[in-house]
This record gives structure tokens, sequence and C-alpha cells, in this order.
């Protein structure tokens, strides 16, 4: 455990302030323009199960700007009866061999007898403030994981007047503009998110997206499922559509740019399964969630997944809200990677520019001789290809190491973060 708060001034207290980050002004400062970080001047004492709750929903993040915002909100929120039920569940996780979801029964072994008394209804509450995820049923019986942060934000949107929901807003705001470079790698996964390339770069297939003229296709042996949204989706036996987190955290702080659509979050199986059951996505059908994502395609967007061989969702991204973008703008790397293609500048360029304005990553710039393209900056998304009418791009497999974190996009074989 981390353990990111002090003793505090009483016995069994616990003291959570701003992270080590705040005020450096490297970090906590004047970024970009925007406004210093949100919350992190809230200082909270409270009980110290709370602050273990903390660390447990901060562990795979770096520390948390408005961290002490968290904590009071936490502590207004929970019990602490609750809060040391909640820590008793296992983890979140996908994964074979990570703990597996509990019953009620099985956690209630394990926690004080004065809490095993009552773990029905401590456990109901949990699940209706979120903190619990339903994980279907084993032998008959319900099981249960506790929730992530990242959960919450998702969650709690929808919860206006709890004292949760301007602190889990804040924390997703403060990394969407400038605290993802100390977020802690993922050891199971490297890079959590990864660019996907335009399919219609790569197949040409007009159902994806529009197909520019003279588009020249990368040789069929360069792509493999993984590059394909089309297999991922073909794959899946679940579908939902939920609210774009990144675009309602910046819209929530007023300080969107785009008129893209929020409800852009495309989930699959499980999760797409548990998310509709939770009531923050909404069910789809195979086709509805294919023309999502040729709309979304369609509008510039940048398709994101997990960097996993079964993701369980596709982002649809933009530029301006997107944390993964932000990150990898900034040069960051510990939360996002690129695809394994990056587009080549073929004979017939005229320097129109219009590949130039689509990249998300500022990565083109023209001159008198063409589109000049910094590969240390691209994440091979395609959309420039898909942008040029004169066939002039193409996209081939990169060199690894040709990135700006040394290093092509490696696929984990794993589920979920």
């Amino acid at each position: 455990m981390i353990n990111r708060f002090e003793q505090g001034p009483f016995p069994g207290k616990c003291t959570v302030h701003g992270s080590a980050y705040w005020p450096d002004t490297t970090l906590g400062g004047q970024i970009g323009g925007k406004p210093p970080y949100k919350g992190a001047d809230i200082v909270c004492t409270a009980p110290a199960v709370y602050g273990k709750v903390l660390d447990l929903l901060l562990a795979p993040y770096c520390d948390a700007p408005n961290q002490g915002e968290i904590l009071q909100g936490l502590a207004q929120v929970l019990t602490e009866d609750e809060a040391e039920v909640w820590m008793a569940f296992p983890d979140y996780s996908h994964l074979p061999e990570d703990p597996a979801p509990e019953t009620v029964k099985r956690v209630a072994e394990r926690v004080r007898p004065e809490l095993a008394t009552n773990m029905q209804s401590l456990v109901s509450s949990l699940i209706e403030k979120e903190f619990l995820i339903p994980m279907g049923e084993r032998e008959g019986e319900p099981v249960y994981m506790r929730t992530y942060l990242l959960y919450l934000v998702s969650s709690y949107a929808g919860r206006e007047g709890s004292p949760l929901y301007e602190a889990v807003f804040h924390w997703f705001y403060n990394i969407i503009r400038g605290n993802s470079a100390d977020m802690r790698k993922i050891p199971k996964s490297g890079n959590v998110m990864i660019a996907m390339p335009n399919e219609v770069a790569i197949t040409g297939d007009d159902r994806y997206g529009k197909v520019p003229m003279n588009i020249e296709i990368p040789d069929d042996r360069m792509v493999i499922d993984f590059d394909r949204t089309s297999e991922i989706i073909n794959n899946a036996w679940c579908f939902a559509l939920a609210e774009c987190v990144c675009r309602a955290s910046t819209e929530h702080e007023h300080d969107r740019e785009c008129d893209h659509t929020i409800q852009t979050c495309v989930l699959f199986d499980k999760t797409a399964e548990v998310s509709i059951r939770m009531g923050w996505a909404e069910p789809k059908t195979k086709e509805e969630i294919e023309e999502v994502i040729k709309a979304c395609r369609n509008e510039g967007l940048v398709q994101m997944t997990y960097n996993a061989e079964h993701p369980t969702s596709i982002c649809n991204c933009c530029k301006c809200c997107c944390v993964f973008l932000n990150s990898l703008k900034r040069g960051e790397t510990t939360i996002a990677g690129p695809s394994r293609f990056v587009p080549a500048r073929l004979d017939g360029c005229r320097s129109c520019g219009q590949c130039a304005s689509i990249c998300p990553m500022e990565a083109i710039r023209i001159s008198d001789e063409g589109a000049c393209i910094d590969t240390m900056r691209c994440i091979g998304c395609g959309l420039c290809v898909t942008k040029c009418n004169f066939g002039a791009l193409k996209l081939e497999t990169r060199i690894p190491g040709d990135t700006s974190s040394n290093r092509a996009c490696d696929y984990q074989k794993r589920d979920h973060i």
C-alpha cells in the first residue's frame, strides 16, 4: 500500500492534502494557459479507514493533486463500516490469475463479527453507492468486486448532489490537463491504451468510413486482427454505448473546445454487461455500434482501445478533450501509445494541408516539397491518409523504436486493466 496520508492529530485519524506535485510550478501552476489544478487546496482529516480506501483507489495512479478533496468526499459518502467491508472485496479485474469476484458469505468470513452480522445491508448500500460491481453469479450466488476510480467518474456523472461528484471530476480533469506524466505504469500492460489505425486506411472498407480516391492499401500480410476495429466488433457478444468521461469532465469545467457528441464510448462483453446493469451505458446492437464507429471516423475522431488481446472498449477521441491524446501530445508515455503504423508520403502530394489540419498530434507540417511527417510524434491513427484525396499518403508498419517512447506498440494478452 502506498500510504499517501499522514497520521492526524487524533488517534485513528489521517490527514490528506494535495500531492507532492502541488504547488510545483511545472505541474500545479499555469499549465498551457489553464488554471491551477482543481480542488488542490483542500486538506482533510478523517478516520484512517478512509485513507486506506483512498490508497486502494489511487494505487494505479499518481498522487492526486486533489486527494484531500477525494478523501473528504469518501468520508461523507461511505460509513466507516462500509469502507471496511469494501476493502475486503477483491479489486476489479477480468484476469484469471487475479482474485475472482467474491460472494457476500465468503467475504463475511474474514471481516469483524460486528460487520458480518450486518453484511447484506452493508453490501446493498455499497452497490447503491456504486462502490461494488455485481459480476454475475457463482454456484447460484451473486459475486462482487470493488470499483475503481475511473469507474466512479463514470458512475457519479449523474449524481451532481453527491459529495464525491466534484472530487472525482476534478481528479480526472486534472489528469487531462497535465497530471498524467506521473501516473504509475501498470506492470501487466505497459501502455494502457493504444491508438488504432483507421480501418479505411489499412483495408479500404467503406463500412467504417469514407474512402478517399486513389487510396493505396498496405499489403494485407502487414495487418493483424488487433489492428482491425471490425475484428474487435465481430468477436464481441455484448455491446453498449456510454458517455465519454473526457468530454464530460472538460464540459463540467467549462473548458470543452469541441462539439462532438458525448455518447461515444463503446463497450464490449463483460464490461458492457456490467455497465448496462449499473445503469450508465445503453445497450446497442452490433450494427448500431458499427454506425457509431463510422460516424466518429468521419468526424475525424481517433479510435483508441486497451492494449489487450481481448479489449473491452473503444474510445472515440478528440484532440481537445481526450486524456490519452493530451498525454501523448505532452510527450508522456505512461498511459497511452501509438499503433503499429506510420504514414509515408507518396508521389502526388500537392501541399494542400488537409492532412495537417486533421492530425490530432500536430505531427505534420506542409512545405513546398509536400507533407513532412514527424514520426516521433505520430501515433499512426491514419486520419491523414483518409483525408488525402490525392492518394499521396499510405500507412506502413512502424520501425520498432520509432516513437517518442522509443518503442512501437506491444500487444498484451490480457482483458482489462
